[in-house]
C-alpha cells in the first residue's frame, strides 16, 4: 500500500509522466517498427508465390498445347481435335502462345517489365501452317485466343488451323 502511495504521489510531481510518455512512444514505435518489417516481408513473399503460380500456369499452357501436337503426331491420319487455349494467363495476364513450322510450341509474356519465354519441341518433323491465319512464308503462326485451334492429321501432314 505504501509503494502505491508513493508511486500516486511521484506521478503527481510530473517526472514520471514524462518517462512514462516517453517509454510509451518508444515501446509504440518499435512495436509499429516490427510490424511494418513483418508486413514488407510478408508482401514479398505474396510477390513470389505469385511468380510461381503465374509461371507454372504459363508452363502448363504450352506444355498442353505442345503435348497435344505431338499426340497428334503419333495417332497418324484422321486424327482431329478442337482446342482452345486460355485468353489470358491466371485470368489477367496477356500472353502470346506461338507454333512453328520446324515443331517448337513458344509461350511468351511480359510481366513487371521483363519477358518470360518458355519453348517446347513437338515431336514432329513439319507443321503446316498455311491454314493457320499465318503470313507466308509459314515459318511460325501466333495462336489467336479468341478462336479456336484446329489441330488435324491429313495423310502425313500436321496441320494447325484456326477459324
Amino acid at each position: 500500500m505504501r509503494v502505491c502511495l508513493k508511486l500516486v504521489v511521484w506521478l503527481k510531481h510530473g517526472k514520471l509522466k514524462a518517462q512514462a510518455a516517453v517509454e510509451f512512444v518508444l515501446y509504440f514505435g518499435s512495436f509499429l517498427l516490427v510490424l511494418l518489417a513483418f508486413i514488407a516481408l510478408t508482401a514479398s513473399n505474396q510477390q513470389q508465390v505469385l511468380f510461381e503460380r503465374e509461371e507454372q500456369f504459363a508452363v502448363q499452357i504450352a506444355t498442353n498445347f505442345a503435348e497435344e501436337l505431338s499426340f497428334a503426331a503419333a495417332i497418324g491420319d484422321g486424327y482431329y481435335k478442337e482446342y482452345s487455349p486460355p485468353s489470358k494467363l491466371l485470368g489477367v495476364i496477356d500472353y502470346n502462345l506461338t507454333v512453328q513450322k520446324n515443331g517448337y510450341v513458344s509461350l511468351d509474356y511480359l510481366r513487371g517489365g521483363k519477358n518470360f519465354s518458355y519453348v517446347y519441341l513437338v515431336t514432329v518433323d513439319l507443321i503446316d501452317l498455311t491454314r493457320s491465319g499465318a503470313l507466308p512464308p509459314y515459318e511460325s503462326a501466333t495462336i489467336d485466343k479468341s478462336k479456336k485451334v484446329i489441330i488435324k492429321i491429313e495423310g502425313e501432314n500436321l496441320h494447325v488451323e484456326q477459324n
